[in-house]
């Protein structure tokens, strides 16, 4: 059916148009509502009368922007772990600009960025120079981890389950036991310093004192 045949039936209509509309239209899917609506629009269209476009169908669902789907992702992660997770990156960073290691963390091979780590964990030291704790080291390998496979999107890079990364395992292995024997042997020095020290005028004459009472208390 051509457009003028549509409209000469269109202006014909009374009442209820809509379905003499679908009925003229049986081939068409929509539904004789909507077709009602398209028949009254192309009528006014011709008579030069405003036409206001028939009203949006409202969506279901929202519209998928292009970072929207990694902004859903960041947000599942607690702000102490992308605080640490920074911490981290920093210190990785500055220490392969103190070191001079020319390493692309983007770019290179799994394997490149093992020796570069199993270097990182054996520098690693806090500001005073001295080792840190065991959950440091701990926290050091997972936020880097975190950053090469969620940040990065470098899945190959996992510290943890990619087999390339047992060098730099094993390495941080050793600076924990390291670690823990320079402790160890810095609590036994502090002992035997402490055990060491002389006793004060009053710890002195309070000895005595307290002998005699322990003698009576025995009598």
């Amino acid at each position: 059916m051509s457009r003028a045949q549509l409209k000469g039936q269109c202006s014909s209509w009374s009442g209820s148009f809509g379905v003499q509309f679908a009925s003229a239209l049986r081939p068409c899917s929509l539904s004789p509502p909507l077709l009602s609506v398209l028949a009254v629009w192309l009528v006014m269209a011709d008579e030069g009368r405003d036409v206001e476009p028939p009203p949006a169908k409202k969506r279901r669902f929202a519209s998928v922007e292009p970072g929207a789907v990694k902004e859903a992702a960041a947000a599942s992660v607690p702000a102490n772990t992308k605080s640490a997770t920074e911490f981290w990156v920093r210190v990785f960073n500055s220490f392969c600009e103190d070191a001079g290691e020319a390493v692309d963390v983007k770019t290179c091979s799994p394997k490149e960025l093992d020796s570069v780590i199993g270097r990182f964990y054996v520098g690693l030291r806090n500001q005073k120079g001295k080792y840190y704790k065991k959950a440091s080291y701990m926290a050091a390998r997972a936020s880097l981890s975190r950053y090469f496979v969620t940040v990065l999107l470098r899945e190959e890079c996992n510290l943890y389950r990619n087999p390339a990364f047992k060098h730099s395992n094993n390495v941080l292995d050793g600076v924990l036991k390291q670690a823990r024997y320079v402790q160890l042997w810095k609590c036994r020095f502090l002992r035997s310093t402490r055990s060491q020290e002389p006793k004060s005028v009053e710890a002195q004459e309070e000895g005595p004192l307290l002998k005699k009472k322990e003698i009576i208390i025995h009598f």
